[in-house]
C-alpha cells in the first residue's frame, strides 16, 4: 500500500471518528403530535400564542427568554395545550411569584411545570412549597452547568431537572444530556443551544409517553 492511499485511508477514519463524536454529543428530536397539557412560569412573552393560556395580557417589548421556551415546546409537540405564568413583576421575579404562579397551575389542574429560571439563592421557603404539594404538581428545572455553582430550583430535592454530562451531582431524578445542543429535524433543520431547552425537552418527553 503506497503512502498516498495510507494518507487518505488515515484522514478518512479522522473524519468518521470526529463525525461520529459530533453526532452523539446531540441531541436529536423530531415533533409528536399529542394532546398535552403542560405549564411554564417564566418571564413577559412578546406576542399571543392560539395555544397558550396567560395569567396576564402583559407583554414584552422584545422577544423573551419565555418566548424561546413557549417556541421549543411547540416544536417539540403540535399538540400542546400551555399554561403560561408572568412571574415578573417590574422585570424581577421573586419566590413569591412564583409560588402564585405554581399555586395558579394547580388551580388550572396543570400536574407538569417548567421553570427555565436559575438563582443561586437558596430559598427554604420556595423548597418547602415544592415538598409540600410534591404530589399535587411536578416540576422540570434546569442546571446551568457551572462546576461547584449552587443552582436552584435545580437543586431542590424534589425538581426533576436537566442539563448536560459534567461534574455536576445529577439526582436520582434528573436528566442528563451529552450536549446542551438540540437539532430539530423535520421540515426543515434547527439548531437549539442552551440548558433550558433541555428542561422543557425532559418534560415534553415525559408527557407524552
Amino acid at each position: 500500500m503506497n503512502r498516498k492511499r495510507i494518507i487518505f485511508i488515515a484522514i478518512t477514519l479522522l473524519i468518521v471518528i470526529t463525525l461520529a463524536l459530533i453526532v452523539v454529543r446531540l441531541n436529536f428530536i423530531t415533533q409528536t403530535d399529542k394532546d398535552i397539557t403542560i405549564g411554564m412560569i417564566d418571564g413577559s412573552v412578546s406576542k399571543n400564542y392560539d395555544n397558550v393560556i396567560m395569567n396576564t395580557n402583559n407583554k414584552s417589548d422584545y422577544i423573551s427568554h419565555g418566548d424561546h421556551m413557549i417556541d421549543f415546546a411547540n416544536i417539540c409537540n403540535s399538540k400542546n395545550k400551555i399554561y403560561y405564568f408572568d412571574a415578573s413583576i417590574n422585570g424581577e421575579i421573586s419566590t413569591e411569584s412564583i409560588i402564585e404562579g405554581l399555586e395558579w397551575m394547580i388551580e388550572n389542574s396543570v400536574s407538569k411545570v417548567n421553570l427555565s429560571l436559575s438563582s443561586k439563592i437558596y430559598s427554604e421557603q420556595l423548597n418547602q412549597w415544592i415538598n409540600d404539594h410534591k404530589d399535587d404538581i411536578e416540576i422540570y428545572a434546569s442546571y446551568n452547568n457551572n462546576i461547584n455553582s449552587y443552582d436552584y430550583p435545580a437543586m431542590y430535592s424534589n425538581v426533576v431537572a436537566s442539563g448536560k454530562k459534567s461534574t455536576i451531582k445529577f439526582k436520582d431524578i434528573d436528566y442528563s444530556y451529552a450536549s446542551s445542543n438540540i437539532i430539530y429535524i423535520g421540515t426543515g433543520v434547527k439548531l437549539y443551544e442552551g440548558n433550558s431547552y433541555l428542561s422543557v425537552l425532559t418534560l415534553i418527553r415525559k408527557s407524552t409517553k
